[in-house]
Order: C-alpha cells, then structure tokens, then sequence
C-alpha cells in the first residue's frame, strides 16, 4: 500500500509540476499579439534603431543601417559605416518597427518552417527575427536584429 500512496503522490506532483509549467508557454501568435500591445501601450510615434539585415535578399545586407522613424514615417536610412541613403529599390527591406511586426506576421501567414523571434520585454519591439521560409531550400532564410533603439 506504500508504494501506491508514493505513486499517487509522485503522479500529483508530476502532473501540478506540468500544468504549472504549460502556463509559462503561449503560441508564437499569442507572443504577437502580446508584443504588439507593449509596444502601443510603450512604444514611441518617433525613434531610430540600428537595424542589422542578414539575407541573400539585398547586396547590401549586413551592413548595419540607422532607420530614423517620426511620427510612424520612416525620415532616412543610412548607412552606419558610410552614411549614406540607402537606394529606393532597397529601402523598403529596412521598415519601422510596425513594418518589422508586419514581417513576423507574414511569415507566420506564410507558414515558414522557422520563425525565431525575441521581442523587448519593455516596449514589446522585435529585437531578433530569424525566418527560414522553406525547410532545407538554400538562401531563402532572413535575419532582422535591432541593435540599438532610442526614442526621439
């Protein structure tokens, strides 16, 4: 009869230990949506971040650029080790922090086979977006990294 209370109790326990846990865990849509609202509730209409691109999508990726955002509309982006503009075929692949939101939402309509995102647990931006759109295709993956962030 021990052995049966010891089994009951360790199968509670186990069992409280798993629901426990499984509230910690929320799906990767629920993770945007809750992003989304830190940053309406504390975000900013106007900031700049240093955005990192790292694609075989544009001939500049991996240089880092400085996107200056007011009022929600993208003011410049510029080159961090040149400064210069970067050239209207390319700019739309550096957004405003909606635009990055915009990007995680697409992929997950899109049903890319990874989608790695890390949001800023104060103001709710994406800090890393790491999508992989096709399982086992060569060059389709793509990789936002937000290195620096300031309200304006």
């Amino acid at each position: 009869m021990p052995s049966t209370a010891r089994r009951f109790a360790l199968a509670f326990t186990l069992t409280s230990v798993l629901l426990a846990s499984c509230s910690e865990f929320t799906s990767p849509s629920r993770d945007l949506e809750n992003a989304r609202q830190r940053w309406a509730s504390n975000g900013a209409a106007s900031y700049d971040f240093t955005v990192y691109l790292s694609c075989f999508c544009t001939p500049d990726a991996g240089r880092p650029v400085v996107v200056v955002v007011a009022n929600g509309v993208v003011q410049s982006r510029k080159f961090v080790d040149t400064g210069a503009a970067v050239t209207p075929p390319f700019s739309p692949a550096y957004s405003t922090i909606e635009g990055l939101f915009d990007i995680v939402a697409d992929a997950r309509a899109r049903n890319a086979a990874q989608l790695d995102v890390e949001y800023d647990p104060e103001r709710g931006y994406p800090k890393r977006i790491g999508i992989d759109y096709i399982a086992n295709a060569i060059d389709d993956e793509i990789n936002y990294t937000v290195l620096d962030f300031h309200v304006r």
